[in-house]
């Protein structure tokens, strides 16, 4: 079983426990459990980025938006983003080869992703090939509301996965690891220039 599942699994049994001992013992556990997942993320926030300092570079932005768009150096990065929008633009950015990790956490997020069209590729016969960066995706929230690959579906208390159909042979691949509450996420294709 994967972690992301594990977690997901665990948060949902831990609540479920929570509101049958509440409705058992006539306690309003809801007046506590707000309170209770605030401190929780609050020493998560505090102490994640000693976990992660080894190397891995972070972007904390608690309320508002976290923006990458024109030329930008893709590297394995997380972007915490509290409650706000995370818009990836990577019609222009620079994907090295190979496969570049992001995680992204949040409690309420719009998560735009830009992926650029298939680019011309010379390969040894000299034949230009299309190339496209691989994406694949795993979101573990409560619900995930996804648009994206041809599909278009809302994911409630279940992981969401997908790739796009180019991942497993693609020289560049991006994994996007996304960990929410509540996360609408959109993954759009676009030529250079035209993202907007």
């Amino acid at each position: 079983m994967r972690r992301p599942q594990v977690i997901l699994g665990t948060a949902i049994l831990i609540l479920g426990l929570l509101l049958l001992i509440g409705n058992l013992t006539g306690i309003d556990i809801c007046a506590y459990l707000f309170p209770l997942i605030l401190i929780g993320i609050g020493v998560w926030i505090v102490t994640r980025p000693s976990v992660i300092a080894g190397g891995k570079d972070t972007q904390i932005q608690l309320i508002g938006d976290i923006h990458r768009r024109g030329k930008w150096a893709v590297h394995d990065q997380d972007f915490l983003c509290g409650v706000g929008d995370i818009y990836l633009d990577f019609t222009e950015a620079h994907v090295p080869e190979g496969e570049t990790r992001l995680r992204l956490y949040g409690i309420v997020n719009d998560v735009r992703l830009i992926m650029p069209e298939a680019e011309g590729v010379i390969n040894d016969a000299n034949l230009t090939m299309p190339e496209t960066i691989g994406v694949s995706i795993a979101s573990t929230s409560f619900l995930t509301s996804a648009r994206g690959f041809g599909d278009k579906q809302d994911y409630f208390l279940t992981v969401y996965e997908n790739e796009s159909g180019s991942y497993a042979s693609a020289t560049r691949k991006i994994r996007l690891e996304l960990f929410y509450f509540v996360v609408d996420l959109k993954i759009r294709r676009a030529s250079i220039g035209t993202a907007g």
